[in-house]
């Protein structure tokens, strides 16, 4: 088996690795991700290192552009394989792309896929090849999304089984705390010798391991890979962060919560959201605290984004998906323990009862509607200013303040009565400048808004200008794994001593970070593996930071090739 790693190589965004597996000439892909940012659209124009033709199926763990952006480029130039994923996955993805793809500049859009195959489409819409309205692209992303063909892996993927997707190729997914339907992928091959190797590919590692400790709102804890892996290709992406403990307590984060949400004099709380995950994890957050705590006054809670509002329906139906214990009492597929915990459980109730309250619980948190305490929710536009009493809570796209609706809702930042509330990586203009704002740091800056609700003229909004308070809750709702979450997640195989299977000595391939976080993760590896090894960790001997024109690498062998 040779593997090379062609994205996300010093970068966070990407991700993918070519693998090829000789002995019976099976070429295969896992992820095939989008480089995001200021040279997204010159990366979207080059060639991919491989042949399209030749690739024969993709192992997508999950639905965010960085890992899934380029698959109708792939599709677009040549590949006519399957793509594996979670039915999750497969929805959310499907959502995204679409919704990436429309917002693309038509000519671009051309250049990129090919003028033959975008007028082949662009044919099927009847739109013809120069007569493009929004209506007829519409119609043409989503054409184009459904060329791909996604084969999707059963409910019962938690349970870590190996099955056959070429000769002599098998895998297993991984459940991942990351984002809904998220997967690492464990491969196992034969050699020549009949003996059997295995690589464990991390996709993105969610912030959570064990669900005892899981500071989550959703989603249960990763999974670890077999003990007998011999290789991890791992995320870096804070390799060289840890976060502090108080930010991985679910009860903090609500406290966090508690104080702004109870303020009498914040009449209107912003919180810029990503559309896929942290939307729902605030619901349900926001959700516990009117129920722990009922508000004094009147609330109502909007979720002013279409795309959040298509994510919930997929998250209100894959979270209901159950599956039965050893045990034999049923459980909620994706739900974290600590769900059950706060809102399935009470005095002399089956399993089953649990579940079922869960169950409804979701769909309450979830579809507009009543709330605990009178707190209404609906999903929509926000009504015009007006009259209207009690408290606006506004999760809006996007999370990093720099475009979309939230521009409509950061003028209202000029109020003192108005408070907002960062959740999640910021990397704009805006989003450094309200971290700033949180932070208390003075000095003259400005942030974008739009002049008027309902069109894309923008102005700006000064510091002397803002008179709202900004709360900066991002460390709290990471999805991504820190420095010693990453480290967990390698060396870790719990249940070890039950197993009486042995522990092989793996490498580690670092990628999808930047080279100083692969680097100090590289460091964190060799000196956790320098310490004394319990039962219940790997042992860890090499750790490779592959660079863009680094060889394959021959996995049989043990060694770069060229």
């Amino acid at each position: 088996m040779l593997m090379k790693i062609v994205g996300a190589v010093g970068q966070i965004t990407g991700s993918c690795t070519w693998c090829i597996h000789e002995e019976t000439g099976t070429q295969f892909l896992v992820d095939c991700g989008m480089v995001q940012g200021e040279h997204q659209n010159f990366e979207m124009h080059q060639k991919f290192d491989f042949d399209p033709c030749l690739i024969k199926f993709v192992l997508l763990t999950h639905a965010h552009l960085d890992h899934c952006g380029m698959l109708p480029v792939l599709r677009a130039r040549g590949f006519c394989g399957k793509i594996y994923c979670t039915k999750a996955t497969e929805d959310l993805t499907k959502l995204q792309l679409q919704d990436c793809y429309a917002h693309m500049d038509r000519n671009d859009l051309r250049d990129i896929l090919g003028a033959n195959y975008f007028d082949s489409l662009s044919e099927k819409t009847g739109d013809g090849s120069h007569s493009h309205g929004k209506n007829e692209f519409r119609k043409f992303t989503e054409l184009l999304v459904d060329d791909l063909q996604f084969s999707s892996f059963d409910d019962k993927f938690l349970q870590k089984r190996l099955f056959p997707i070429s000769e002599d190729v098998f895998i297993a997914p991984l459940g991942s705390s990351h984002v809904l339907g998220a997967t690492a992928f464990q491969i196992s091959w034969s050699l020549p010798d009949g003996s059997n190797k295995s690589i464990c590919f991390s996709g993105d590692v969610g912030s959570a391991n064990e669900d005892e400790h899981c500071h989550l709102s959703l989603l249960r804890a990763n999974q670890t890979a077999h003990p007998g892996t011999n290789y991890f290709v791992c995320e870096s992406t804070y390799g060289d962060r840890v976060r502090e403990s108080d930010h991985k307590d679910f009860h903090n984060r609500i406290e966090c919560l508690l104080r702004i949400m109870s303020e009498p004099n914040y009449g209107t709380v912003i919180i810029p959201c990503f559309s896929m995950q942290r939307v729902q994890d605030v619901l349900v957050d926001l959700f516990y605290c009117f129920q722990k705590e009922p508000s004094k006054q009147r609330v109502t809670v909007y979720v002013d984004s279409p795309m959040a509002k298509n994510f919930c329906k997929i998250y209100r139906e894959e979270l209901r998906k159950t599956d039965v214990s050893k045990k034999g009492n049923p459980y909620l597929v994706y739900l974290v323990k600590g769900f059950h915990e706060r809102f399935g459980s009470g005095e002399n109730l089956t399993k089953a009862q649990q579940v079922e309250m869960c169950e409804k619980t979701l769909s309450q948190i979830l579809s507009p509607g009543k709330w605990p305490s009178g707190v209404d929710f609906d999903i929509g536009r926000v009504p015009e200013t007006g009259g209207e009493k009690g408290k606006k809570v506004i999760i809006t796209s996007s999370g990093m303040c720099q475009a979309g609706r939230v521009l409509e809702h950061l003028s209202r930042l000029n109020s003192e009565k108005t408070a907002l509330i960062l959740t999640g990586f910021q990397a704009t203009p805006n989003g450094r400048n309200l971290k700033k704002l949180a932070s208390g740091e003075k000095g003259h800056f400005h942030l974008t808004v739009s002049k008027t609700s309902g069109n894309h003229e923008t102005t700006v909004l000064s510091s002397d200008e803002i008179k709202g308070k900004v709360f900066d809750l991002s460390p709290h709702y990471s999805g991504h794994a820190d420095k010693e979450g990453l480290l967990d997640f390698l060396f870790s195989i719990p249940g070890m001593e039950r197993r009486g299977k042995p522990k092989s000595t793996v490498t580690v391939f670092l990628n999808h970070g930047l080279n100083s976080g692969r680097r100090a993760l590289r460091d964190a590896i060799l000196q956790r593996s320098k310490e004394d090894i319990p039962t219940d960790w790997r042992t860890v001997n090499r750790v490779e930071i592959p660079h863009k024109n680094s060889p394959f690498f021959d996995l049989d062998k043990d060694e770069w090739v060229s």
